[in-house]
């Protein structure tokens, strides 16, 4: 029974610098190089905070808070992500990123990147394989590339509609000229356009006092505002059609 004990002790003191053995040296320093200036703001409300490796793949973690009023990790649509992944990587000219790709060629490495919801614990794991990287850094990039938030809108606009409550319905994010909206629908059957109107000043401030306590809403207000982009929130009766604008210049975000 010693021998046992004294053996399993040997194996677990051992096991974990057989792991560090393999990581090559190459790509040890890569990761190294990379956690030093992490963690960092990814946008959209993530965090990229940690990068490792898996044997097969180079992993990226990046966090964020979910939250019920917000994004939670249950809205979030794997095959969204990956494109939004691709989309970073398509023709993209980096040094740096073509340096990491060499390195991630000679070991025959993809990408991982796994989000994490802060508060539910929960993970999503979206992986590129090696091809899938090589063939997006060579494609041309679109000439209508789109800026990040537009990129953030998008991944936005895969989770919606959405119900909010018995009577409004969040349908998607419009960019109008020099605005984005929010763009909900009323059932007039429970609510009207009118009270939203006669209460546009409480209205207005619940949403800034909700956006700023909420770190996805805040970090998507101060992407609005980086790129000159007020904020507004549309509300459209149903069945009549009826519209009502609470709008945040850009000053005011």
């Amino acid at each position: 029974m010693r021998l046992k004990t004294m053996l399993l002790a040997i194996m677990m003191a051992v096991a974990p610098m057989t792991v560090v053995a393999q990581v090559p040296a190459d790509v040890q320093q890569i990761i190294d190089e990379a956690n030093a200036y992490l963690p960092v703001d990814a946008g959209g409300g993530m965090t990229m905070t940690s990068l490792g490796y898996d044997h097969s793949s180079l992993v990226y973690t990046l966090e964020f808070d979910d939250d019920p009023q917000g994004l939670t990790i249950n809205m979030m649509d794997s095959k969204v992500l990956k494109q939004s992944m691709l989309n970073t990587l398509k023709g993209n000219n980096d040094a740096s990123v073509h340096a990491l790709f060499q390195v991630m060629e000679a070991h025959d490495l993809g990408m991982t990147y796994a989000f994490h919801g802060r508060r539910s614990k929960k993970t999503i794991l979206v992986s590129l394989t090696l091809d899938e990287v090589r063939n997006a850094l060579g494609s041309a990039p679109s000439p209508t590339s789109k800026s990040k938030l537009q990129g953030t809108i998008d991944m936005i606009n895969a989770m919606y509609p959405m119900k909010v409550n018995e009577y409004l319905t969040m349908l998607r994010v419009d960019v109008v000229t020099d605005t984005v909206f929010y763009v909900y629908e009323i059932d007039e059957q429970y609510a009207s356009i009118d009270d939203i109107a006669v209460n546009a000043t409480s209205n207005r401030n619940t949403i800034k006092n909700e956006f700023a306590s909420n770190p996805s809403s805040a970090s998507f207000m101060a992407m609005c505002k980086q790129e000159g982009k007020a904020l507004g929130f549309r509300y459209v009766g149903k069945p009549s059609g009826k519209k009502f604008d609470l709008l945040f210049s850009v000053d005011e975000l």
